[in-house]
């Protein structure tokens, strides 16, 4: 799957707390980010690791690509 469109930087703390718990919803514990200051934090991750930037993609086009015995594609356009 190819998507394609315009990402744009989330700097919002209540959007990016949104995502956060949504995250967490679908992938659990291991995915629980705090927001502080326009960016995610992992609180698990050591102390060289930096802020998480979060990008919201607004999609154009999407590709599917299928492969096995026969080869195919197809193409959304939103």
């Amino acid at each position: 799957m190819v998507v394609e469109g315009d990402a744009v930087r989330v700097v919002d703390d209540v959007r990016l707390a949104e995502i956060a718990q949504a995250y967490e919803k679908k992938y659990g514990a291991d995915w629980r980010f705090t927001v502080r200051d326009g960016y995610f934090h992992h609180p698990s991750a050591g102390p060289d690791a930096g802020p998480v930037v979060v990008l919201e993609l607004a999609p154009v086009r999407a590709f599917g690509f299928r492969k096995g015995k026969e080869y195919n594609q197809t193409r959304w356009t939103f």
